[in-house]
């Protein structure tokens, strides 16, 4: 995408375009060290003929990824009015847009498919599932960047993006014998994303009612957190062995900063 917008379009426009579509290192930071754990567990399920035991284990996999990934998306989407102009400038607001669109296809991010083909052997799934991604790109650009532009290009990644995953959905149902209806925990992503959502037009009107970058951030951040706190844990989403863990988690990094007793620099 970027390649084609940097040869259809002005220098300035293809940075607006790579602003808005700036990565978001959420896989690398949350999702990948959970993945190492889960492909090691489901080859061992795949290879021993129990995959019919992997559904329980990836929806918590998915709850739990979802309660850490899900506030930094629509964390980001509430804010990014604010956000961009203060990392960029306001020359870029008009990434703003395209930042927003971007994050559409990053809740895909909980549910993490690409470790099923590799438990299962079948490395060439992955190639397959990025060859049809590419296609379904270039189909998708052709058809929506002419009217929408931009935001006709971003779009077309997005959608890429959910055909991509969906490809993975197909050939785990055809080789595992696993439904999609065992791989989407609804009910609980549905009030992971209502939580979320709920929180985050707090923080979206914090934004519009404050002037200043930082103290709508600061702001909405705040509002956010207590908001989406509050409403996981009435929902049941957020459980409590969930929230020991995030305090052991920030005491080991509080610990870590310390620095040792008797130590020369």
């Amino acid at each position: 995408d970027k390649v084609v917008v940097s040869l259809v379009y002005s220098p300035a426009v293809v940075a607006i375009y790579a602003i808005g579509t700036i990565k978001i290192p959420l896989w690398e930071v949350v999702s990948k060290p959970i993945n190492i754990v889960l492909r090691v567990r489901f080859a061992e399920l795949i290879g021993a003929g129990r995959a019919a035991e992997i559904p329980p284990i990836w929806n918590e996999a998915v709850r739990k990824q979802s309660i850490v990934i899900l506030p930094i998306i629509f964390l980001l989407g509430a804010t990014a009015d604010h956000l961009i102009p203060l990392l960029f400038t306001n020359a870029y607001a008009e990434s703003i847009s395209v930042f927003r669109i971007s994050l559409l296809d990053k809740p895909l991010m909980i549910m993490s498919f690409s470790v099923l083909p590799l438990s299962m052997g079948r490395p060439d799934f992955l190639m397959k599932g990025s060859i049809l991604f590419v296609i379904a790109n270039i189909v998708f650009m052709t058809i929506l960047a002419p009217t929408l532009g931009l935001y006709g290009l971003v779009s077309a990644l997005v959608a890429a993006q959910y055909v991509h995953y969906a490809f993975y959905v197909y050939m785990i149902r055809r080789h595992l014998q696993i439904p999609p209806s065992a791989l989407f925990p609804v009910p609980i992503l549905l009030r992971i994303a209502a939580s979320n959502g709920v929180a985050a037009v707090a923080a979206y009107v914090l934004g519009l009612l404050l002037q200043g970058h930082v103290a709508a951030i600061a702001a909405g951040t705040v509002a956010y957190g207590l908001i989406c706190y509050a409403l996981l844990r009435a929902f049941g989403a957020l459980r409590p062995e969930d929230v020991r863990l995030a305090l052991r988690v920030i005491s080991l990094g509080r610990f870590a900063g310390r620095p040792i007793a008797g130590r020369a620099d």
